[in-house]
């Protein structure tokens, strides 16, 4: 299998994940047709401004005079069906097809649109399984931007569409990627045939959203907290858009591509969407140095040159050391474990979670790196982490070695790589402004693993918080395409009955280590770390053992 197949079947199972979650959360509420559409919406002065209104408003905005009837129109990335039964409504188009790579947003279509004349499929748009020039019409709106590689879609389309046909893409980029994007297209075949920017309206729909949300308006009958959180995370993301299009930083439009005539070559070389910068993503908090005291980051021990392996070992999101209370000493014949506490945990520095990976990197090489310089330049050590810990365990490693001290492994447990970008839906659900305590709940119940009394106790709730929500930050923020090789090997362990980390995302690790990753698994779901800690702690033994005998 290639790389780009690789990256491009990691994308697939994550994307799926994703929006396997949101179709639950979306049943939870009984949405109905308020999912219908699930585009940004627009609006004009003096026209309806209900939300389904302004959702079905871009939509036509986005058509303008492209000849609809009589054509085969494929929508790329349905999600609910609005747009197609829309179109069904409206005109007289000689077929319609929605793909989507989920099949709960499929079942949903098919529930809902059933007695129109629309074909729904499951596929994934870097793919179309439609035959070869058989559409004249493609939508991809608010869908480029979700895509591991965006240039595999446009090759997928200029093959799927016949000579002379429309691709019409909407979204909200910033100026260098819609200028990306038309180079590409333009190597793909595609003649750029019209171009309108609707940001002016796409902003007032935000502006109208949001304020509808900010005094209290009900989007349904209210059902509970998951009401309330779902307005939270709708409010949190129609106040960044309407900050990014405000400034002008991004800019929504719609472009009307038209198929050449010439063969495909199917050479255009990948590309993927530029990284933010560290700079685009910096938070105004400084970043915290060392504590007062040592015991503080290792409340279970620091290393000590007594000749075992030290390791130092991180918890999932919102975990603090107390996750691995009595490791340490069930460990303590094959290596000295060291836990170690981030800022926000367990009494320690509570009102100063860190916010993005550059921070968590930083404030804990600043921790654990003295100790090493103590150690010696020759004693090895390990760094082990699960979910959130392991991706701040691998960014160390790369630090570390960078500074000429690689680790002599790195292990993770229930990790995901971090070359598998977070879809920005998931981003919506994860960059959640300040919530009540019921809000917090419902977010780590959709996420699963929290044990339930731990949900139903309120002291706990606002207690976790602070540092949830900084930890959904880091983690929604974070992403790394390079996939830089350790010297060291990466040793896995995954949960056969992990719902956010599969065992098959957890082998995507091997493109990462000096030697075959050997993925083990254990049967379990995603916070395994409790319930599964004899088979976690075997592992570490053996590859201890392993590093003592020169063979990590």
């Amino acid at each position: 299998m290639t790389a780009s197949n690789a990256r491009l079947q990691d994308g697939v199972m994550l994307t799926r994940l994703v929006y396997a979650r949101l179709n639950d959360l979306a049943t939870a509420l009984d949405a109905g047709a308020r999912f219908d559409f699930m585009n940004r919406g627009y609006a004009a002065p003096g026209v309806d401004s209900s939300a389904r209104a302004m959702h079905e408003r871009l939509l036509w905005e986005i058509i303008g005079d492209t000849p609809l009837d009589g054509r085969h129109i494929l929508d790329a990335g349905c999600g609910r069906g609005g747009t197609l039964a829309a179109i069904a409504a409206r005109h007289s188009p000689a077929g319609l097809i929605g793909i989507d790579l989920s099949p709960e947003q499929i079942a949903a279509c098919r529930k809902r649109f059933g007695r129109l004349k629309i074909r729904w499929q499951v596929a994934d748009v870097s793919g179309l399984p439609q035959a070869a020039a058989s559409q004249d019409v493609i939508l991809a709106i608010e869908v480029l931007r979700e895509l591991q590689l965006p240039s595999a879609f446009i090759d997928s389309a200029a093959r799927t569409l016949r000579p002379g046909a429309s691709l019409l893409v909407a979204d909200l980029l910033d100026d260098g990627a819609w200028a990306m994007l038309v180079a590409c297209l333009r190597d793909s075949g595609f003649k750029l045939d019209s171009s309108r920017d609707l940001s002016a309206g796409v902003l007032a729909a935000a502006t109208r959203r949001q304020a509808r949300y900010q005094g209290g308006a009900q989007i349904g009958p209210m059902i509970g907290s998951e009401e309330n959180f779902l307005r939270t995370v709708l409010g949190e993301e129609l106040a960044a858009q309407q900050a990014a299009l405000a400034g002008a930083r991004l800019r929504y439009q719609v472009m009307r591509f038209v198929r050449d005539d010439k063969p495909v070559h199917g050479d255009v070389p990948e590309w993927h969407w530029p990284l933010p910068t560290a700079a685009g993503m910096a938070t105004d908090m400084p970043l915290l140095m060392a504590p007062e005291a040592v015991d503080e980051v290792f409340p279970y021990g620091a290393p000590a040159g007594d000749g075992r392996l030290p390791v130092f070992a991180f918890p999932f999101a919102g975990g603090g050391a107390s996750v691995f209370r009595g490791w340490p000493q069930t460990l303590a014949n094959e290596m000295q474990f060291c836990p170690v506490q981030l800022p926000g945990r367990e009494g320690f520095l509570v009102d100063a979670p860190l916010q993005t990976m550059e921070q968590c990197r930083a404030w804990t090489m600043t921790q654990i790196r003295p100790h090493l310089d103590a150690l010696g330049p020759e004693r090895p050590y390990a760094l082990f982490g699960h979910c959130l810990g392991g991706l701040l365990a691998y960014e160390l490693a790369l630090a570390l070695t960078d500074a000429g001290r690689p680790p002599a492994a790195l292990w993770l447990t229930a990790t995901n790589p971090p070359h598998l970008p977070l879809s920005s839906m998931l981003l919506h659900l994860l960059q959640i402004v300040p919530f009540d305590n019921a809000d917090l709940a419902v977010v780590l119940r959709v996420l699963g693993g929290t044990p339930p009394e731990v949900l139903a106790a309120p002291a706990m709730m606002r207690a976790m918080q602070k540092t949830m929500q900084a930890d959904f930050a880091v983690g929604a923020r974070y992403q790394r395409f390079d996939r830089r090789r350790l010297p060291c090997p990466v040793h896995t362990l995954a949960g056969t009955r992990d719902k956010l980390v599969t065992p098959a995302h957890m082998r995507a690790w091997q493109d990462y280590g000096s030697t075959p990753v050997a993925g083990k698994t254990v049967d379990a779901e995603h916070f395994f770390l409790r319930e599964s800690r004899l088979d976690v702690q075997a592992m570490l033994r053996t590859q201890a053992v392993a590093i003592d005998g020169g063979s990590a």
